[in-house]
């Protein structure tokens, strides 16, 4: 990666156009959650090239260390018309083992881990997703999922179809109102918005007949929420999975096959192998065969794959059932569709907390995916609104635990904890 241009918090009209033209003339896209820490640019700037600029609400500025150069911001549409392909001059020719996008995850430790992308593995996704969901050019999808994902950043690049992206927090009616007022046909969402349809349906009625699909991607989707859409408001809820190492969807539903309460089905080009987790071996870890695999992380040797191990748990229901159970590695998915690890909060607490003596994360099921619980071994009492919020401005906002304990904290004497519950 010679060049990068790093989007943090630019979410302008021009976004679409920005990443064309610096894809045509050579420049490798890196993507940004908005709430990235210095600490955490700090950790990714020095694997992102020799020449850096960054995309924020301000403009494009050359990132000198972890920040853009002051005084030297320029807007969007300048920089593009400096970059732009001279008329009859080919593209860039990207190569398939070259990273033309890089998207952050929290990686095993929390910490911001880059998955690099070709171009032609986003250019397939792209194409697959407009094929899959049978999305044509009279078409215009409403995308719910932030930019620094793979689906809110594939929704970009959809070929032939007009899309508007929600770029700040708006309440649940607006929402359901700017659906309206945009005259949207599909709604590209989470788990979250499709558990207020259903808590809303009696009330908010029909929609406009011209929505005709809510595509449902991020945490487990409740069977129930679905069916309560689908009956009150007769709307299709169509669920799929997909990771960003696997350029997002590979299992999808559609609109003619669905599968409630299960992984949805392969989708075209996509081979789903299962490694035995139990020895009942009705656990498997699921990997995945696809053309779109990611070439590495960002700071490693790229190179295509031809197989990517999920670390996903997934139980077998019968005959093509199968039922996501969550990460091997303890990890779960806010409703943000963020990945939290209980053990950064753990860790976090006993290192920043001083009157703690003793602390225990565990996530449990909230609205849309999980939050975390804390039990609290502490030696005297201490303010946790104020805890709180070092909390979300450390971690960040998925990290705000959803409940506190407070009582001793048991051990055995190699320091685990007693199963199945502790802190009581």
């Amino acid at each position: 990666m010679n060049k990068t241009l790093l989007i943090s918090s630019y979410r302008g009209p021009l976004l679409s156009r920005l990443v064309e033209t610096a894809w045509d003339s050579g420049w490798s896209i890196a993507v940004t959650r908005e709430q990235m820490t210095d600490r955490e640019k700090a950790v990714i700037r020095p694997a992102l090239g020799k020449t850096v600029m960054e995309a924020t609400s301000k403009g494009i500025a050359v990132m000198e260390h972890m920040h853009p150069s002051p005084g030297k911001t320029e807007p969007p549409d300048h920089w593009m018309a400096r970059h732009a392909r001279p008329a009859g001059q080919p593209p860039y020719p990207w190569r398939e083992d070259e990273c033309a996008l890089v998207l952050f995850t929290s990686g095993s430790t929390g910490s911001p881990k880059g998955v690099c992308h070709s171009l032609g593995n986003i250019r397939r996704s792209a194409q697959l997703f407009v094929d899959h969901f049978e999305l044509t050019e009279q078409d215009r999808l409403l995308c719910l999922a932030p930019v620094h994902t793979m689906s809110g950043f594939r929704s970009l690049v959809l070929p032939g179809v007009k899309v508007e992206h929600v770029h700040e927090e708006t309440s649940f009616l607006s929402l359901v109102q700017h659906i309206d007022r945009i005259r949207a046909t599909v709604v590209l969402c989470g788990p979250v918005f499709i558990r207020q349809l259903a808590a809303w349906a009696d009330r908010l009625g029909p929609l406009p007949n011209r929505l005709r699909g809510l595509l449902c991607t991020g945490a487990d989707l409740h069977p129930e929420d679905r069916k309560r859409v689908e009956q009150t408001m007769g709307i299709p809820v169509l669920d799929y999975y997909g990771l960003t190492e696997t350029a997002g969807l590979v299992l999808g539903d559609t609109f003619s096959r669905r599968s409630p309460g299960c992984l949805p089905q392969p989708c075209r080009g996509v081979q789903l192998m299962l490694q035995p987790a139990n020895r009942e071996h009705d656990t498997f870890e699921l990997a995945i065969s696809s053309p779109n695999l990611f070439l590495g992380y960002l700071g490693d040797p790229l190179a295509r794959r031809r197989i990517f191990n999920t670390g996903d748990l997934v139980q077998s229901r019968g005959k093509r059932c199968l039922k996501l159970l969550g990460r091997r590695s303890g990890a779960v998915k806010a409703p943000s569709t963020e990945w939290v690890y209980p053990r950064r909060l753990e860790n976090w607490l006993r290192e920043n907390v001083e009157q703690i003596s003793d602390v225990v994360a565990r996530a449990v099921p909230i609205p849309g995916g999980y939050g975390l619980e804390l039990w609290i071994d502490s030696r005297e009492d201490f303010d946790t609104v104020s805890l709180e919020n070092r909390i979300v401005a450390r971690l960040g906002k998925d990290y705000r635990p959803v409940q506190w304990h407070f009582a001793p904290i048991e051990r055995t004497p190699l320091g685990k904890l007693p199963a199945p519950r502790q802190g009581h």
